[in-house]
């Protein structure tokens, strides 16, 4: 018997005696860990598959060990810059030990869907195509007011071909004798 259960965003394949390491999880080594979201349940041959889970269903586990992972090395480089960091990272973990795979009661099993391995799926005969009721005619839509209409700016007909914008004086002209004084005349 295996249950598959989603527990921190991954989902993990589980029967009675494995040993998993998950996401920390609080609590201390030695206590028990029951975790109600079962996505799907296999029991000799019959799969069960939840919808989103399956009702009534649990793993049941302890607690064994918690833990950080190997370090993880995180580098960040750009070339020809001098721009080089390097960090570390440890993951914190939670070793959890699999006692019981809780099937759900037979109330619970009756209401939910059972897929078997052996068996092919069954297709449904083909209904023949129901015709659509005819629709009633369309209503006119409302006449919105009438804008006279907005006239564009007349352009000219022949307009003449742009023209190269004049060039500047390369230099300012040199400067002249100062005017003579009244006098000096």
């Amino acid at each position: 018997m295996y249950a598959v259960f989603k527990l921190g965003g991954n989902q993990h394949r589980a029967s009675v005696g494995d040993v998993l390491d998950v996401d920390l999880l609080s609590g201390k080594v030695g206590d028990k860990v029951e975790i109600g979201d079962v996505l799907l349940l296999s029991k000799d041959g019959n799969t069960v598959v939840g919808a989103p889970g399956v009702e009534g269903a649990k793993v049941v586990g302890e607690i064994v060990k918690q833990g950080r992972q190997k370090k993880v090395l995180v580098v960040k480089f750009k070339r020809r810059k001098k721009y080089r960091r390097k960090a570390g990272h440890r993951q914190h973990f939670t070793s959890i030990k699999i006692t019981d795979v809780v099937a759900p009661s037979a109330k619970a099993a009756a209401k939910a869907p059972v897929k078997t391995a052996a068996k092919a799926p069954v297709k449904a005969p083909a209904k023949a195509p129901v015709k659509a009721a005819p629709k009633a005619p369309a209503k006119p839509a409302a006449k919105a007011p009438v804008k006279a209409p907005v006239k564009a700016p007349v352009k000219a007909a022949a307009k003449a071909p742009a023209k190269a914008p004049a060039k500047a004086p390369a230099k300012a002209p040199a400067k002249t004798a100062a005017p003579a004084a009244e006098g000096d005349e």
